[in-house]
């Protein structure tokens, strides 16, 4: 349990230093985000006139690509030397990005920021905060056991949270910001 305070400080952490730093250098970078993302917005409100099977299945695999490579390198490197920073570098960056975005919604869309989070985060968020959570905790604790099948279950829930973000994110985003 220790090592979970210890990780969940690690992120924390990164989480205000994201929000800080969103809020002190707001002016080099606002104006330009606020356009990529209201872009962004309008893609996903029209996101059912242009997106068909072939396009979703793209964007899943770009998904699974992209989201999937730090928990296939967190695996690949959990017998070597590299693996306590590549843990901890993870956790901040992803506390960073988090706190960092957050703060952005809240500046740039103030009376709907915080159901923009939600529809921004949710429910694919969950599913991998808890594979990588658990691929962490098993891997910082030195067991051996039942490797093969832990790497599978996983991968299984990591599959299902790509498909929640391809699929289901873009309809839930699209009710948030119409």
């Amino acid at each position: 349990m220790d090592r979970v305070k210890r990780y969940s400080a690690v992120f924390g952490i990164a989480l205000v230093v994201g929000i800080l730093s969103g809020s002190l250098f707001k002016s080099s970078y606002f104006n330009e985000l606020k356009e990529i993302m209201d872009a962004f917005c309008n893609d996903v409100v029209n996101h059912s006139l242009y997106m068909g099977r072939g396009e979703n299945f793209v964007l899943l695999i770009r998904i699974i690509v992209k989201r999937g490579f730090p928990f296939f390198l967190m695996w690949v490197l959990s017998d070597s030397r590299y693996k306590m920073p590549y843990i901890i570098w993870f956790l901040i960056s992803r506390g960073f990005a988090m706190g960092f975005m957050c703060q952005f919604f809240v500046y740039a869309y103030t009376k709907s920021a915080f159901k923009l989070i939600l529809a921004y985060y949710f429910p694919h968020y969950l599913l991998y905060a808890v594979v990588f959570g658990l691929t962490i905790l098993y891997l910082t604790s030195g067991l051996q056991r039942k490797r093969g099948v832990l790497m599978a279950m996983l991968g299984m829930i990591f599959i299902v949270g790509a498909l929640l973000e391809a699929y289901v994110n873009p309809d839930l985003l699209s009710m948030v910001v119409q």
